[in-house]
């Protein structure tokens, strides 16, 4: 334990370094080496099993998205960092250690910040494999957000893990993300033919609150309006 507290207050110590000193007459190779050990650092963190470990790194993810700096470098962090309890399990004991789903939600959230396409593959990736709806909610809002869908592929695993999810209970967040994304796609020219019908299941089940039913029927109307 003690070399792991050393390692990890050296790896502090550089990444404060590289972030907080960079002199102006570095060169661009300077820059490069400075900003591979950032990643470096952040990497290393984010692998930890420790919470605390985990959200420093996310700290310092957000600073890096913050200046413009993200990289798809950091977007595999994040993906990884999404992928954690749930792909990526650390047991002790048998007992699951490393499942914080509160730190998945935020890495999902900066992964919607950068807005690639390449980030809107990892979202899609943890609507196929997260087993919380506190996590694909924002994961849904995120790739509506985005509104990239290549070959529809961003709706059609929106609509997919809705189906999946409303077999098993229903969830009034993660339907109004469901209704609230499949509106922006419409809006873009993005259509699936399972639209009206997802609708239509969140319209007439009445486990969802009411203000949800009656979006989901706001925007039948609207979609067969513009049909």
């Amino acid at each position: 334990m003690p070399g792991i507290l050393k390692k990890i207050g050296f790896l502090c110590g550089l990444l404060t370094v590289v972030t907080l000193t960079l002199p102006a007459q570095d060169s661009v190779e300077d820059l490069y080496l400075q900003q591979s050990a950032e990643i470096q650092v952040i990497r290393d963190l984010g692998a930890n099993s420790s919470r605390d470990q985990k959200t420093t790194a996310l700290a310092y993810i957000g600073e890096v998205i913050d200046r413009g700096g993200a990289s798809d470098e950091v977007r595999k962090i994040l993906e990884d960092l999404t992928m954690d309890g749930v792909l990526n399990q650390v047991r002790l004991n048998g007992r699951l250690v490393n499942n914080y789903p509160d730190l998945r939600e935020e890495a999902v959230n900066y992964l919607t910040k950068m807005g690639t396409t390449e980030a809107k593959n990892s979202l899609i990736k943890v609507t196929t494999l997260e087993v919380e709806p506190a996590v694909i909610t924002p994961a849904i809002n995120g790739l509506a957000a985005i509104g990239k869908s290549d070959n529809g592929d961003s709706l059609r695993y929106i609509l997919e893990v809705f189906r999946l999810f409303n077999s098993r209970r229903a969830d009034n967040r993660l339907a109004l993300s469901v209704i609230n994304a499949i509106d922006a796609f419409a809006d873009k020219g993005f259509k699936n033919e399972n639209n009206i019908a997802t609708l239509m299941t969140i319209q007439m089940n009445f486990e969802y609150i009411k203000d949800v039913r009656d979006k989901a029927a706001a925007l039948i109307k609207k979609l067969r309006a513009n049909s």
